[in-house]
């Protein structure tokens, strides 16, 4: 891997619903920056897996499309490893899509309401679509889809993520296979135009009939978005062969502790894990502004992590590494943590200010 990697743009705007939700979550400020770039991250990585299926590698997208795109807490991660003028965004708020435009140097174009409005003439390898149709009733369901599913190249691939019926928790599926509730965490979009939903899958393979007509093949891969949202990824192509995609889960793992031991000593410690069968933690990469600065090796105890996650493999999951602070070229310098599994995987576990580190006790 190479020694530096270009590092990200943690600016968030203000009205980030995402983000503001991980704060009432989470309280703190930094846990909440935290958990909301873990999350764009966890995004990306599916991304990434589609794209290495169906192109071969990220880079070879000639145009994509993240729709209902938000403040980019994903696109902030893509534009490291995409041209940014290969990457268009969309949104409904157009001050989010200016936000991006701004920050991550992406194309960008307004949404709509209603997709029979949507002004939009050029057509995507891959378009990718998380927590829009988690919201939607079904009239804009099967609207959107068919229209999103217009916008496809030749070779393009339409991707999106569903609340499955695995989270109906007891409550009762109507026939259609779409339970619609009109509630959401947005405090600006209409309820009855934007709630929640489950889905059976049989509702979501008759949607996909609706939207492409006789030529179409799709496929279901439970969790893939932040372990929660199944994810569909729906093909032009009745002859497409979707038993090459291998859907790895996230490497897991955190970064509790960042103490200043001596001078410009940082010590940097926590657990990492591989939740993949028959792959472990290779490394743990600790970045600095973009330069990779430390390297070390999930081998300590943490007998509490195998009792908190009933794991037995986390038995040695801990890992300590130590960097010079002298590496920083700016304030605050940024720390980012990422796992690297046997795989080849990587996942970003931790990122945030070194300014939040405190110092090791006499």
């Amino acid at each position: 891997m190479s020694n530096s990697l270009a590092a990200p743009n943690t600016k968030i705007h203000p009205d980030d619903e995402m983000f503001q939700v991980a704060l009432q979550t989470l309280k703190q400020e930094d846990l909440a920056r935290s958990g909301y770039f873990r999350q764009g991250a966890e995004i990306h990585e599916t991304i990434v897996q589609i794209a290495n299926w169906r192109f071969g590698k990220l880079a070879d997208v000639s145009k994509y499309l993240e729709f209902a795109c938000g403040y980019g807490r994903s696109t902030r991660f893509l534009v490291r490893e995409l041209d940014p003028s290969k990457v268009w965004v969309s949104d409904i708020y157009t001050e989010a899509v200016a936000f991006q435009e701004d920050n991550f140097h992406v194309n960008g174009f307004a949404s709509v309401t209603d997709p029979d409005k949507l002004v939009c003439e050029t057509n995507f390898d891959l378009i990718f679509v998380a927590s829009l149709f988690t919201h939607l009733p079904e009239a804009r369901f099967e609207a959107w889809l068919k229209r999103l599913y217009s916008m496809l190249s030749s070779r393009g691939v339409l991707a999106f993520s569903v609340h499955d019926e695995v989270l109906a928790a007891g409550r009762t599926i109507p026939k259609s296979g779409m339970l619609f509730l009109a509630e959401s965490e947005s405090q600006s979009l209409g309820k009855v135009e934007y709630g929640t939903n489950i889905v059976t899958e049989g509702y979501v393979r008759s949607a996909i009939a609706k939207a492409a007509g006789p030529n179409w093949k799709y496929h279901r891969e439970p969790k893939a978005l932040c372990g929660a949202h199944d994810v569909y990824l729906v093909s032009g192509s009745v002859d497409e062969d979707f038993s090459g995609f291998r859907y790895h889960k996230p490497l897991v793992g955190y970064c509790d502790e960042i103490l200043e031991i001596s001078g410009a000593t940082i010590q940097i410690s926590d657990w990492a894990g591989e939740p993949n069968d028959g792959f472990d933690v290779d490394e743990i990469q600790i970045f600095l502004d973009g330069t990779l600065v430390g390297v070390g090796k999930a081998e300590l105890p943490r007998s509490d992590v195998v009792k908190a996650l009933g794991q037995p493999k986390y038995a040695n999951s801990g890992w300590r590494i130590e960097f010079s602070r002298s590496m920083a070229c700016q304030e605050p310098a940024m720390i980012e943590v990422r796992v690297r599994s046997q795989s080849g995987a990587t996942t970003m576990i931790h990122i945030g200010p070194l300014n939040s580190s405190k110092k090791a006790p006499e």
